[in-house]
């Protein structure tokens, strides 16, 4: 049997096969919900008090259409801090009345925590069959006694002029494509040719490359000749650092051996010139004496002469000293020999060679010439 669906007739209209007709033009088949825009307020919703206002609209809830001609008041029970949904509730078979939708509110804890009515209202079944769907429309919060936070969950009914927007943004992207594929083209064909020039240049590169490596290598045999020779050299001067090490120590001690010489020298250069101070008191000693101690004169003469040599050297020089000292000993005792013997001639009157200011004397005071207590120094002369 064929029944007509879409044709005038009294029992033609069948309602679930005109939602899946419906249903057909959206998208996403599972989900034909939403509202027609431009149509009435579009659903618009506004808190009053402790109730929620639906404005006039027409929508749709799987496939099934519902048009509100006047503006409907929803009441939530008001618990705070409860949450909860405007809904739009459609029922399939209402065959004494025009019941098929309703709105109405449903609160609880949490969102997750209200359950929603769903059920497979495009079944052959459900024109016969009371079947029930329901719709979030809005989502709110309770806060305290007042309702807040309302927020529109329906869309619009706007697969077709989605699926125009898709169509024309695609035809766009595609003319852009092509244009793009063109330059990609062309580019290609200029790049080809610029591989083409790079492989020869890259084939002479090669060939540079390779001569590259064979003088890296002679290099690196230099190299290596290099940091060898220079690792002979490392040793030679370590060995040469270790003998001046070595000569530098031995110039400290020699240095500190000649400094002890200079100190020692600088004594003796001290003594000797203190002997030579001393050999000069004793030669205007020996001159301020009687003009006939010749003997004592030349001796002094002789002290000096070694004094003289004491200045080459103070060892020498104190040896030369303590050799006058003696020898001026003997000419004392010389000297006084010579006076006892001009005593006894003048005593005998043999005559004398004595004279003071040029006088002949008869006899002369010896007192005052040499005594035997007398002490004449001999310094040596400066080292």
């Amino acid at each position: 049997m064929i029944k007509p669906v879409t044709f005038q007739g009294c029992f033609n209209f069948n309602a679930n096969l005109y939602a899946l007709e419906v249903r057909s033009r959206f998208i996403d088949q599972s989900k034909a919900n939403g509202y027609y825009k431009g149509y009435g307020n579009e659903l618009a919703a506004q808190i009053v008090g402790q109730k929620i206002q639906i404005g006039t609209g027409a929508f749709l809830v799987q496939g099934r259409m519902c048009e509100i001609t006047a503006a409907e008041l929803v009441a939530p029970q008001i618990f705070d801090g409860f949450v909860g949904y405007v809904v739009a509730r459609i029922e399939t078979y209402h065959p004494s009345d025009d019941a098929n939708c309703s709105l109405l509110a449903v609160v609880n804890r949490t969102y997750e925590a209200i359950t929603l009515e769903q059920n497979d209202t495009y079944a052959a079944t459900a024109d016969k069959v009371n079947t029930a769907y329901e719709l979030p429309l809005y989502s709110f919060e309770i806060s305290g006694t007042s309702i807040v936070n309302l927020k529109k969950l329906i869309n619009p009914v706007a697969d077709y002029a989605t699926i125009k927007t898709i169509v024309d943004e695609a035809l766009e992207k595609a003319a852009s494509a092509v244009a793009a594929a063109n330059t990609a083209i062309s580019a290609a064909n200029a790049a080809n040719t610029k591989s083409d020039d790079a492989v020869a240049k890259a084939t002479d590169a090669v060939s540079k490359a390779t001569n590259a490596v064979s003088a890296a290598n002679a290099a690196n045999t230099k190299s290596d000749n290099a940091v060898e020779t220079a690792n002979g050299a490392k040793t030679t001067a370590e060995t040469v650092k270790g003998i001046a090490e070595s000569a530098d120590a031995k110039a400290g001690n020699a240095e500190t051996v000649a400094a002890g010489a200079v100190t020692t020298a600088n004594g003796a250069k001290t003594k000797a010139e203190d002997a030579v101070s001393k050999a000069e008191t004793a030669i205007e000693t020996a001159n301020g004496a009687d003009t006939k101690a010749d003997s004592a004169t030349e001796v002094a003469s002789a002290a000096n002469t070694k004094s003289d040599n004491a200045v080459s050297a103070a060892n020498e020089a104190k040896q030369t000293a303590s050799d006058a000292a003696n020898l001026a000993s003997t000419t004392k005792t010389q000297v006084e020999q010579k006076v006892n013997d001009l005593e006894q001639q003048i005593g005998t009157k043999q005559g004398t060679t004595v004279t003071l200011n040029g006088t002949p004397q008869a006899t002369f005071e010896g007192g005052g010439l040499i005594d035997e207590n007398d002490t004449i120094i001999f310094s040596g002369g400066e080292a």
